[in-house]
């Protein structure tokens, strides 16, 4: 799923641009939308998995959906139908979105399930190597998709956004057969027959309206407690784990808003710069988010084998305290592209320049994404992980609104300026988030309790 959709956006962004004729702004903004709504689908997923279909039916269904999206984009990327262009485009990235959402929540969780109570070390590698086989397909896509759009042509037109948007869909039905192959393995959760993200909703409201009710006579220890006699003791402590996690959630935004900018901003800084490689050949713009997943799979076996353990040592231990050293990463990312756009304006500088950048946001993705699906998971409710897999993604959509309102409304006359923003809110966000971490209690008492009070998993 991350290995098409991440050189997916970079070409979208290339596309709005050069074949529909938006100005830069307008592009990023229409990509980032985009992103918004594929990250945001994902709540569906999570219901629909959690409650109606069960993680393996909605995985399976919902790559095939993903797939008929990228068909209907590349159909409407054949000028010579003269098909609406804008109008199918726009449809097929609902549908792609509709889909990506399905599979996103669930794959992490359907993964997660295979393990049992006692094997945490091995659940723990395996968000880890997730990470790194989608980066392993991440690197095939940076570099393969940029060759179908600019260096083939088809149907008589200069380029082929066709294939280059198409070809995800064929990997993705490649992937849905695969996966497919191993059904009758995996271990299989049953849907709940009612969705947890509503009872935990009904929970809360309930819980506001008995405390304005009962104003100072019979004050409880917590608000939460007001919804016991409605709801039970059980989903009580679910939802304070919830709404627990989901504070340490907020801060996220921002930082997914400065690292998207990888997948647009810096694709419009490259074409500003010298791709030229040593006079064998010239790297596309949309070609330098392959150092993404290349620096990412370099620094994976590093960071597990050499930085993390030294960071033990240090006494950063923790998920949040991963999280919040990789979100400095990334603000000294963004800090490198303000460096690069100011060498830009002086002189038609080598792409090569925007290495750094990437490299401190690859970091900073190791650092945090991973130990934030460790962190959703393992905090999760039993019978809400999928459900808070989907809020992670969520936090990402938020980061893409972001994006959206900055470009669509022009906020920043120069680029400079805007990655001042970014890099300046992500500091303070990070301080922000650090001390949220400092107080956060982990719920693994919590999850024996609710474990006493009846909560199972069934499998088959």
């Amino acid at each position: 799923m991350e290995t098409t959709k991440v050189q997916e956006s970079a070409i979208l962004v290339l596309y709005m641009n050069t074949e529909l004729k938006f100005d830069q702004s307008i592009s990023t903004a229409i990509m980032h939308a985009n992103e918004f709504l594929v990250y945001t689908f994902t709540i569906f997923g999570a219901i629909v998995g959690d409650t109606w279909w069960g993680m393996f039916k909605t995985i399976a269904w919902m790559s095939i959906v993903y797939s008929l999206g990228n068909f209907v984009v590349a159909l409407a990327a054949i000028q010579p139908l003269n098909l609406p262009t804008l109008a199918l485009t726009i449809t097929g990235l609902f549908i792609l979105a509709v889909g990506s959402g399905g599979v996103r929540p669930n794959l992490s969780v359907f993964g997660g399930f295979q393990y049992t109570s006692d094997q945490t070390e091995g659940l723990g590698l395996y968000f880890g190597l997730q990470y790194f086989v989608m980066k392993c397909g991440t690197l095939v896509g940076s570099l393969v998709s940029p060759i179908l759009r600019g260096d083939v042509t088809c149907f008589g037109m200069d380029n082929c956004y066709p294939l280059a948007f198409g070809t995800p869909g064929i990997v993705m039905l490649l992937s849905f057969v695969i996966f497919m192959l191993g059904k009758r393995f995996y271990v299989k959760v049953q849907p709940s027959k009612q969705s947890m993200l509503l009872l935990v909703s009904s929970c809360i409201i309930t819980s506001i309206k008995e405390k304005c009710k009962s104003g100072k006579l019979g004050k409880k220890s917590h608000w939460l407690d007001y919804a016991v006699t409605k709801h039970g003791e059980k989903l009580v402590m679910e939802t304070k784990m919830v709404l627990n996690v989901l504070v340490m959630f907020l801060p996220l935004p921002l930082y997914w808003s400065a690292f998207m900018l990888q997948s647009s901003r810096f694709v419009f800084q490259a074409t500003r710069m010298n791709g030229d490689f040593l006079g064998w050949f010239i790297i596309k713009p949309d070609q330098m988010i392959v150092f993404n997943p290349i620096i990412s799979i370099i620094l994976f076996p590093i960071c597990e084998y050499i930085f993390y353990p030294l960071l033990e040592k240090l006494g950063i231990k923790s998920l949040l305290q991963k999280m919040t050293l990789g979100g400095i990463v990334a603000a000294l990312g963004i800090v490198c592209a303000i460096f690069v756009e100011i060498q830009i304006k002086e002189n038609f500088i080598s792409i090569f320049w925007l290495l750094p950048q990437y490299l401190f946001l690859a970091l900073s993705e190791n650092f945090l994404y991973i130990a934030n699906l460790n962190f959703a998971y393992n905090e999760a409710p039993s019978s809400m992980k999928s459900v808070m897999s989907a809020f992670v993604f969520v936090t990402i959509a938020s980061g893409n609104l972001i994006i959206v309102f900055v470009t669509a409304f022009k906020l920043f006359p120069i680029q400079v300026y805007e990655f001042t923003f970014f890099a300046t809110i992500l500091f303070i966000d990070m301080i922000v988030f650090g001390l949220l971490a400092t107080r956060y209690q982990y719920s693994y008492y919590t999850q024996a309790l609710i474990s006493q009070l009846g909560i199972s998993i069934n499998a088959n």
